[in-house]
């Protein structure tokens, strides 16, 4: 189930079975106000579907994301997903060294979930199981 889609950085989608969100990130310089409303959207899923995991395939990304996005996933949204009952976040890193950097830089306001970086989509869904 498709929950958001923004063709230039971003699709969200729902996996039934076993529960979990997929972000297809392909690109991450997006305005805080466009970051905030596809993850508020996405957190009403987590709640409604009792979703516990979370993939964020970021293999085809090229930038860094923007420090004020950064900055409000770790004060803001990661507190909210951990409230929420998710439990993993998987991510598939990017293939860039700059790019990986700015995985990094989010990865590290992450607390009180369970952090996985993986290289592929089947190493993924193998951890949500």
């Amino acid at each position: 189930m498709n929950i958001y889609q923004n063709q230039d950085y971003v699709n969200v989608s729902y996996v039934e079975s076993p529960k979990h969100l997929v972000y297809e990130w392909t690109r991450n310089s997006i305005k805080l106000d466009e970051f905030k409303k596809m993850h508020l959207k996405a957190l009403e899923v987590i709640k409604s579907k009792g979703v516990t995991s979370l993939i964020t395939d970021s293999s085809k990304v090229l930038d860094v994301p923007f420090p004020e996005n950064v900055e409000w996933l770790g004060t803001e949204l990661i507190p909210m997903l951990a409230k929420a009952g998710v439990k993993k976040l998987i991510s598939i890193v990017p293939q860039t060294a700059l790019s990986r950097l700015g995985t990094k830089s989010w990865q590290n306001k992450v607390l009180g979930i369970d952090m996985y970086d993986v290289k592929d989509m089947a190493e993924a869904i193998k951890l949500v199981n």
